[in-house]
């Protein structure tokens, strides 16, 4: 709630000397009721927005987390199913290529992943 005073300041709807004696009751605050009496009489549009932007970036950063155990657990797989493909290859001599197929399939996945995590999503 402190970030939005300070934003709410910057934005030019605050003073200063507003500015301080609203963080001073976000920090003394102890219900939600207190905290939204905070911020009461700023403008309900931009509010909407500051909580839209947020909840992007909240999105974000959750996709952007899960997105290296997802590569990583994607690169070991197709290692492994490489690795498996070499080894019947070598000794059954049959070479058709199947790890090509789980690589696509689960790669869509991954590609969606990092487009999620790239953009915004609202």
């Amino acid at each position: 709630m402190s970030a939005t005073v300070s934003d709410a300041a910057a934005a030019g709807y605050l003073g200063m000397e507003e500015l301080e004696g609203r963080l001073t009751a976000v920090w003394s605050a102890s219900t939600r009721a207190d905290l939204r009496a905070v911020v009461a009489d700023l403008p309900e549009e931009w509010l909407h927005e500051r909580s839209l932007r947020d909840d992007a970036d909240r999105a974000r950063r959750a996709a952007r987390a899960g997105l290296g155990p997802h590569v990583r657990s994607y690169a070991m797989v197709m290692l492994l199913l490489v690795g498996i493909w070499l080894t019947v290859g070598l000794t059954a001599q049959t070479w058709y290529p199947w790890p090509v197929w789980p690589a696509l399939g689960w790669g869509i996945g991954v590609v969606a992943h990092l487009r999620s995590a790239r953009t915004a999503t609202t």
